[in-house]
């Protein structure tokens, strides 16, 4: 949210998450799911990129920011800084009211909009109705109907002079700012296109999905772009954080991107292998609590996605990546990280632990210049 709409849908749409569930979320509301179970995964990847920010239909990641028709809309939001708000984003604020606040505001519309007895309504009596839900409202004895919201949404007197209006926001602005702690930043789009630039070399971005083939070395892209390692290494590090949510390590890099990388030939022989394992030493991955899943929204630590990316039974392949990662950093080799971790011996597993300490190596060597 710190960076402008068209830089934001970029970094968005190389978010694992959306590569990978993009397509599901999309089904939902094109109606295609076939059947019910269908249907249940195209609501929990909706829910998933909810997490991200992504409500409605999510395009296809290979659309470019033009080809979404976006530029009108990036003006009425004035560069990302102001959004105006839906029917929708409004009802969602509800999700953050207890069960008994909840159910006071659906007592009071029951109440506002019962039907006459004599059938249909007519016009006098549709505005009777509304006219008793404002009633309801104002004579409601409930002291949380009066707390302030915890997001800085106002509402504007647009008869009021445009300078009293700028005014009175500066202040608001300021005072919400500093009550959370929150420094002023200073944006610099003219970097975005080159972050976007060598997060897509490094990574093997193309064509809306990741191909490990096509990733670049950091001393690969500094001789492709002109410039030191270091530099490379530092605005890498930077679109991660815009893409991501999180401070860059080689440890979240597993967690967020190893299943999206390794997935199609050695995630799930991992996640079988770690599964089994753990049963043996008579323990357990935590599976994710419904409510996380279900409820808030995404933070500027991750939210809901740190959460599911630490703590997911479906990603147990993580936490056996990360041993391997453990055992590497040790100095054990290829062969005995295989013995020690009771891996299959063949080329699978092989491959995927060479891929990951070539980018532990590659990693190390850009951070020490």
């Amino acid at each position: 949210m710190e960076i402008p709409i068209e830089f934001r849908w970029e970094f968005t749409r190389r978010h694992p998450y959306y590569v990978m569930f993009w397509q599901l979320g999309h089904r939902l509301y094109a109606g295609e799911c076939k059947d019910e179970l269908e249907k249940g995964c195209a609501r929990l990847a909706s829910t998933l990129l909810l997490g991200i920010n992504v409500s409605g239909d999510p395009p296809p990641p290979t659309a470019s920011f033009s080809e979404l028709g976006a530029q009108q809309l990036a003006s009425a939001w004035i560069n990302g800084a102001v959004a105006p708000l839906t029917y929708r984003s409004l009802i969602g604020l509800l999700a953050k009211l207890s069960d008994q606040q909840r159910f006071e505001i659906i007592t009071m519309l029951s109440e506002a909009l019962a039907w006459p007895e004599d059938g249909e309504p007519c016009a006098s009596s549709k505005e009777e109705r509304r006219f008793a839900l404002i009633e309801h409202i104002r004579f409601k004895e409930s002291n949380w109907l009066d707390q302030l919201l915890a997001l800085p949404i106002v509402s504007i007197n647009l008869k009021a002079p445009m300078c009293a209006i700028q005014e009175a926001m500066d202040s608001f602005i300021t005072e919400h700012k500093n009550s959370l702690d929150m420094p002023e930043v200073r944006r610099r789009p003219e970097k975005l296109d080159l972050y976007l630039r060598v997060w897509d070399l490094r990574e093997g971005w193309s064509n809306g999905d990741y191909a490990a083939q096509q990733e670049l070395s950091f001393v690969q892209i500094a001789a492709q772009l002109h410039t030191s390692v270091t530099t490379v290494f530092n605005q890498y590090r930077a679109a991660f954080r815009f893409v991501t949510g999180h401070e860059y390590s080689f440890e979240n890099w597993i967690r967020i991107f190893a299943v999206v990388k390794l997935g199609l030939q050695f995630a799930p022989q991992l996640l079988v292998r770690r599964y089994n394992r753990k049963q043996v030493e008579n323990t357990s991955i935590k599976p994710v609590p419904e409510s996380s899943l279900m409820g808030g929204h995404a933070q500027i630590d991750g939210g809901i996605i740190n959460s599911t990316a630490t703590s997911s039974n479906d990603l147990g392949a993580v936490e056996l990546m990360i041993d391997i990662q453990s055992l590497m950093e040790k100095g054990k080799s290829d062969a005995e990280i295989i013995e020690e971790l009771e891996l299959p011996n063949h080329g699978g597993f092989q491959e995927g632990i060479a891929y990951l300490r070539k980018r532990a190596k590659d990693d190390a060597k850009s951070a020490s210049n």
